[in-house]
């Protein structure tokens, strides 16, 4: 139904409702059957699990950030010099050697990575690129030699054509078992034979808040209740799928309302001050002092003054 179908009277209706109850309802585009699963208590998130959910957070960004700066210094550098893979294992960074690429093969080392070779056909040969951001990691190409494009023969593109095949039934193929797993949780049956059968394990993660949940799997994952256990649909990973069952609940502490405040208070300052440097990087017309940004959590690797100009 369309939010705006959702009006006060409706719900309070639906607050009224009892776990267990069916409701009708006509709304503008049709009739709606709303069912009350559970109802939960009105309370506050418990203050360690905003905290945990919210470091966890700013420290992935925060490197995230970081290895930009670094990127952005490293193709900076490498452009002056005029080789990147010369460059790269001068700083012990690590270099993927491509060899001839179309626009949709899988990059060896890297996987599926569209932006990366989106930048690649965009270079002429000898240049070398900004930085690339794909799959929280952070690339830099230079284009070696670009070849005239051809109808391949089919024995140029057997063995890629095979691989891909083959990449496409494997995912198919764990779509459809990660389903199966799902559907025999949802009837309340033991999945441990088809998971023996495809030589699957279960894991048990560490407790996890629903708020954490939610960040780091998806929505669905953190509203599962011990009703409803079991999401609609695997999570979908890069090179497989997971499927996931909450074990139970446990009770969590009362939020401290003042200390979730600074944290959160934190949280955006961090944010909004990451987002200042990555503006001024850009524009590459500002000199940042080192000390005064490690007051704020953010190193410069390579910093030796109090005034080290970013590029």
């Amino acid at each position: 139904m369309a939010p705006n179908e959702l009006t006060q009277e409706l719900a309070q209706e639906l607050l009224g409702m009892s776990p267990g109850e069916i409701k009708l309802y006509e709304g503008q585009k049709g009739v709606h059957i709303f069912k009350v699963f559970e109802k939960r208590p009105k309370s506050i998130l418990p203050f360690e699990e905003v905290k945990r959910a919210l470091t966890k957070k700013v420290q992935v960004e925060k490197a995230r950030e970081l290895c930009a700066m670094k990127m952005a210094d490293v193709a900076y550098r490498a452009k002056k010099e005029g080789d990147l893979q010369k460059y790269a294992q001068k700083e012990g960074l690590k270099v993927y050697v491509q060899g001839p690429l179309s626009r949709t093969d899988l990059l060896q080392g890297i996987g599926k990575s569209p932006r990366v070779l989106e930048a690649a056909f965009a270079l002429s040969p000898g240049e070398i690129s900004s930085p690339i951001e794909e799959g929280g990691k952070v690339f830099v190409v230079q284009l070696i030699e670009k070849i005239p494009s051809k109808i391949a023969s089919f024995e140029e593109v057997k063995k890629s054509i095979k691989e891909r095949v083959l990449q496409l039934k494997a995912m198919e193929k764990a779509k459809q078992v990660s389903k199966e797993i799902l559907n025999l949780w949802k009837e309340g049956k033991d999945a441990s034979q088809l998971l023996n059968k495809y030589g699957l394990k279960m894991e048990t993660l560490r407790p996890i808040s629903r708020f954490e949940a939610a960040l780091s799997l998806s929505k669905e994952i953190g509203l599962l209740m011990p009703s409803n256990p079991v999401p609609s649909e695997a999570l979908e990973l890069r090179g497989g799928y997971l499927a996931v069952r909450l074990s139970k609940v446990e009770e969590a502490e009362q939020l401290n309302l003042k200390e979730a405040k600074e944290a959160l208070e934190s949280f955006f300052k961090a944010q909004l001050l990451q987002s200042f440097l990555n503006k001024k990087m850009e524009e590459e017309k500002v000199k940042f002092n080192p000390k005064l940004l490690q007051q704020y959590g953010i190193k410069l690797e390579g910093a030796k003054s109090d005034s080290t100009p970013l590029r």
